[in-house]
């Protein structure tokens, strides 16, 4: 039994007056038993055993928890799911459960009970299912305006952002300078392997850059090297700061040497110099 488990009993305990104390002991004993049982029952989905015990357990402190791993297979059962939420709305999992129940109705495509149900969330994967959702019932403008948001975030989003991506890559909003702005948002948050795949969205001469972007985030140091990308490529500045952002956490002496001798030769913005 765990700590918490044994913590509720103890307090459920202390609160009852010692008349009571044996018969209450005595009560929750058989309560835990059951709960047990009612686990077994949930794992081996023997459904109907479930429910003719977990209604002896309805004062149970801990049956909330019992349902909602009943529930998390059956996500499907829209009606117990609302039940759940009305009853216990002030559990943790009651958050829970809401939000994986959003996510399945976001996989089956139910848009309409999808939106519904839908409140504000930090969670993208939701946010995502959300302005599908938008745009499949037609209002594709503010999920683009969603879609662009997350798409400069520089982060990896959920599988249910792909989608949104693909309306977002075929619109008439979409251009190659947008892939360049994912390319550098992610690797300024040391996602490389998303900024990799800005690679395809990039012209011959682009990719070439991104590349030797690429290379100079994964080795620093070769920043000191003197090459053709110092002379010719125009946001020359930028890369070089960043090259220097990442030295400075491996070998900082260095890295300022070389950022102090070479600073003036390119054009960095403030705000990048002083992100340095």
């Amino acid at each position: 039994m765990g700590l918490a488990i044994r913590l509720l009993l103890f307090i459920s305990l202390l609160a009852t007056p010692p008349c009571r104390a044996t018969m209450s002991e005595q009560a929750l004993t058989a309560m835990r038993q059951s709960f047990l049982q009612a686990e077994q029952y949930i794992e081996q989905n023997r459904d109907d055993d479930y429910f003719a015990l977990s209604d002896t357990l309805k004062d149970y402190p801990l049956y909330p928890y019992l349902h909602y791993q009943w529930l998390l297979r059956h996500l499907d059962d829209d009606s117990a799911i609302l039940a759940f939420l009305h009853d216990y709305p002030h559990t943790r999992y009651a958050a829970l459960l809401h939000s994986k129940w959003l996510a399945n109705l976001g996989i089956k495509h139910q848009w309409l009970t999808f939106l519904k149900h839908y409140k504000n969330s930090n969670d993208e994967e939701l946010q995502c299912y959300f302005a599908q959702a938008q745009y499949q019932l037609g209002q594709q403008h503010v999920a683009q305006q969603k879609a662009r948001e997350l798409w400069l975030s520089g982060r990896p989003q959920a599988k249910a952002c792909d989608i949104l991506f693909d309306w977002f890559k075929a619109s008439a909003d979409f251009n190659p300078e947008l892939a360049w702005q994912r390319f550098e948002a992610a690797l300024k948050q040391n996602h490389s392997e998303l900024a990799k795949q800005m690679l395809p969205l990039m012209q011959n001469e682009e990719r070439k850059i991104a590349e030797t972007w690429l290379k100079l985030h994964a080795q620093p140091y070769l920043v000191k090297t003197s090459t053709d990308w110092k002379r010719h490529y125009a946001k020359a500045g930028p890369l070089f700061a960043h090259a220097i952002r990442r030295w400075l956490t491996t070998a900082p002496h260095e890295a300022l040497r070389v950022w102090d001798a070479e600073k003036n030769q390119f054009q960095i913005p403030n705000e990048i110099i002083v992100d340095t």
